[in-house]
């Protein structure tokens, strides 16, 4: 008896079937020192076929046929030179089988040689799979399974074929009948079976198959059904091109780019195809190995490249409200928060599940708030000068007017502002007008309308804040009397940022020039580095680390670099693959960045690996 889809993949499907997530402890998980995507190949031609075994990654461009190992370090191997379009691969036992220009199909050695069989296709030809020696054909309203020294056998399937995924012995047919059917043939025997005929089949752009769960690819997402079963779930809103699985998860080519999904936990997205990745109209998508294989454009040569994209690298994708916009973000610890606009014009406060599950609503608002912060249990905002908390029913409490900011901090029990001339502080509890917490001699030394004094940091007895716009210019401080006065300053700053890192008792400031340290015992400015090679956008302390967000010259990818917080040689810390992230919505809390992507109307987590010892 067939076991009824039991393995990882199976599990996938029967937790979304079952509902949302519980959200999970909150307790940070120990990161490994990521895999980073690698350029399988580049500078060749433009790819138009892809398949891999257990060993290798196969695929094909104009030129000819190559093949190369899983992961980076993997050997490169060029196994036939071609004049003619492959459109097709697929691996059976130790061949590789190729389709030329739709009507050859030629059987090769997967270590290269001069081919063993050479099939004319009379038909059309619109699925091409390997499962251990058996390849299996979808032609017209058949399938012909082939295998080495076997008969060759045809399979009706009771009309034409519209896409074929094969795996653990069965190959799963999409057929266009009275209504979409999709069928389950057992490779051994040729028993054929209806898993279930759904509307959604009609739309058909990919299919997939692992471990008894068939992925099927239509106009409103992605599809997971239980083959045995019949019963199915929607797991991907979005229209996809490519689909491919294996016994650990998925992987999804979409207009937001390369997501993959793992047996728990959310979904990844591995590179987004709306910054430096264009992905070709052919469905050319592979998972193995560790790795998701997709084609992609080279940002600068503007040549074609393999990417190798590992399957757990990328960000985390926590969805948020369908049909909404984000209006607001914070984070602080182990939370995030955020404001969002629903397509009827309201705005909620949510809190998305960090296992990748439905967002939680933790308060509304009447309009868009002016800023969010969020401190453990806390939550405050502020809309039209009047400042809000959510306590912890959700309800929303008044506390009292507050300048408008363009950022909130919490600290001890006070709710932080600046108006861009002075700091103010209104405590939780209400019934207290806003304290005036800091003031200099003049406008200019807090700021001007376009650089308010912001990022704050706190220590035990100090507020600390940057002050840009007129001289002087740089680090201040107000102690709890509000006195101000100006810890360290310089004499020329170029397009100097706001932002504001302290740990221990150092604070880091940067602008276009370099990256710049301030002992606050001794109020003496000191230059860390002048990166030639890219420019700092933004400046975070994250786990008692120096973190810059950088936007490279040489390609223009933003990265987050981990930098000494001396003159030691910077250390790449997390590579992040070129993600459609407008800045100014990166937050941080703990030791997780958090970032808004529209194309997936989601928050993007990208979780740093833990610092060495």
């Amino acid at each position: 008896m067939r076991a009824i889809a039991s393995g990882p993949l199976a599990v996938l499907l029967s937790l979304a079937a079952c509902g949302p997530r519980a959200t999970a402890p909150r307790a940070a998980p120990v990161t490994p020192p990521p895999a980073e995507p690698y350029a399988v190949v580049r500078g060749g031609a433009a790819i138009t076929a892809l398949t891999t075994d257990d060993d290798h990654v196969y695929w094909a461009d104009d030129a000819g046929l190559y093949r190369r190992g899983h992961g980076p370090d993997g050997a490169y191997q060029r196994l036939f030179s071609l004049q003619r379009t492959v459109d097709r691969l697929a691996v059976a036992g130790d061949t590789l089988y190729a389709l030329f220009d739709g009507s050859e199909l030629r059987a090769l050695p997967v270590d290269g040689g001069p081919a063993v069989d050479v099939l004319e296709v009379d038909g059309l030809l619109w699925g091409l799979a390997g499962d251990g020696a058996t390849l299996v054909i979808g032609l017209d309203d058949h399938l012909e399974l082939r295998g080495a020294g076997a008969v060759p056998r045809r399979i009706p399937v009771g009309g034409d074929g519209v896409a074929l995924a094969v795996a653990g012995g069965h190959a799963y047919a999409v057929v266009a009948r009275d209504e979409p059917t999709l069928l389950d043939v057992d490779v051994a025997t040729g028993t054929t079976r209806v898993v279930g005929r759904y509307p959604f089949l009609a739309g058909t752009s990919a299919m997939a198959a692992a471990d008894g769960v068939v992925l099927v690819g239509a106009d409103d997402g992605v599809h997971a059904i239980v083959a045995a079963t019949g019963r199915h779930v929607r797991r991907e809103p979005q229209p996809v091109t490519a689909l491919a699985a294996d016994a650990r998860g998925y992987a999804a080519l979409s207009a937001a780019g390369v997501i993959t999904r793992g047996a728990a936990g959310p979904a990844h997205l591995l590179w987004s195809g709306d910054a430096d990745v264009e992905t070709y109209g052919a469905p050319v998508l592979a998972r193995r190995g560790g790795y998701v294989y997709a084609p992609g454009v080279d940002p600068i040569r503007g040549a074609p490249v393999l990417l190798g994209l590992p399957v757990d690298g990328g960000a985390e994708i926590l969805p948020l409200p369908a049909d909404s916009e984000l209006a607001g973000i914070a984070a602080a610890g182990d939370r995030v928060i955020c404001a969002v606009m629903g397509a009827d014009g309201g705005t909620v406060l949510v809190e998305p599940d960090p296992g990748g599950g439905r967002a939680r609503v933790v308060g509304r608002t009447d309009a868009v708030p002016d800023a969010l912060a969020v401190d453990g249990d806390l939550i405050a905002y502020v809309l039209d000068g009047v400042a809000h908390r959510i306590d912890r029913r959700g309800r929303d409490v008044v506390i009292g007017e507050l300048p408008a900011s363009a950022e909130l901090e919490l600290h001890k029990g006070f709710l932080y502002s600046s108006d861009g001339s002075r700091v103010w502080a209104t405590a939780l509890d209400g019934g207290r007008p806003p304290v005036q917490v800091a003031e200099g001699p003049s406008i200019s030394q807090f700021g001007n309308e376009d650089r308010p004094a912001a990022h704050f940091a706190f220590t035990d007895t100090y507020l600390y804040f940057t002050t840009f716009g007129a001289y002087p210019e740089g680090l201040a401080r107000a102690d709890e009397h509000g006195a101000v006065q100006m810890v360290a300053t310089r004499d020329a700053w170029s397009a100097p940022g706001s932002d504001l890192a302290l740990i221990d008792d150092v604070a880091y400031l940067h602008d276009d020039d370099g990256l710049y340290r301030v002992d606050l015992s001794r109020g003496a400015l000191e230059t860390v580095a002048r990166p030639t090679d890219a420019a700092i956008v933004r400046l975070y302390a994250v786990d008692g680390r120096l973190i810059t967000w950088d936007q490279r010259q040489q390609d223009d990818r933003t990265v987050l670099v981990e930098r000494p917080r001396g003159d030691e040689q910077t250390r790449r810390v997390r590579w992040v693959a070129p993600l459609d992230v407008i800045v100014d919505s990166l937050v941080v809390g703990g030791r997780a960045f958090y970032m808004y992507d529209y194309a997936l109307q989601a928050v993007l987590r990208v979780t740093l690996p833990a610092a060495a010892p």
